[in-house]
């Protein structure tokens, strides 16, 4: 059960959820329920010719329910984005979007502005060596710069990250030449 204690200005004074009917697990569907029971709560005020808006909003615009009656925080412009924009990711779908996202949400400013200036970062100061194409933050990467490296054998891989798995081998000391992608003329994929 979760309770909603608000003043006639639909500012919330109090928020009470029994710790039985939550999953410690999943935060996010106690955030969901609590922001349901504001819209349910709210529902029973409005009267016609009643006006109030949600802060920062020139009209009604409070969160929704879905079809099976529980709060879609997702249909909110703002989080419908972000979810747009996390599951374009690869190997995360809408579950894993969603954790993602509600993480974002009940963590504090700072750790989201940490993770959107890595982001920024990383897509400002890595770019291709002008050598071998793999990533690297200079004109050519550590491995094509390095003097103790076997310049006689280049080895040809698809990915960057192939890269990374056999330099963790410790077992190659040549060069590499990263193709960025593999060659499928079966889907049309051609040199």
């Amino acid at each position: 059960m979760v309770k909603v204690v608000a003043q006639g200005d639909m500012t919330v004074q109090s928020i009470t959820i029994d710790p039985a009917a939550i999953d410690p697990e999943d935060a996010g569907y106690a955030a969901g329920h609590g922001c349901a029971a504001v819209q349910r709560g709210s529902a029973r005020c409005f009267r016609p010719g009643f006006r109030s808006h949600w802060p920062g909003h020139g009209r009604h615009e409070y969160p929704r329910l879905d079809v099976s009656g529980r709060y879609s925080w997702n249909r909110l412009r703002p989080s419908k984005k972000l979810l747009d924009e996390l599951e374009r990711m690869p190997g995360v779908g809408p579950k894993s979007a969603q954790r993602i996202a509600y993480w974002l949400l009940n963590s504090p400013r700072d750790s989201a502005l940490r993770l959107a200036d890595a982001i920024v970062e990383v897509k400002d100061a890595v770019h291709f060596c002008s050598r071998c194409f793999n990533y690297s933050e200079g004109d050519v990467c550590e491995v094509c710069a390095s003097a103790s490296r076997d310049a006689s054998t280049i080895c040809v891989v698809s990915e960057p990250r192939d890269v990374s798995a056999i330099e963790r081998t410790a077992a190659y000391s040549g060069l590499y030449h990263v193709l960025g992608g593999a060659l499928s003329p079966m889907d049309g994929v051609g040199p």
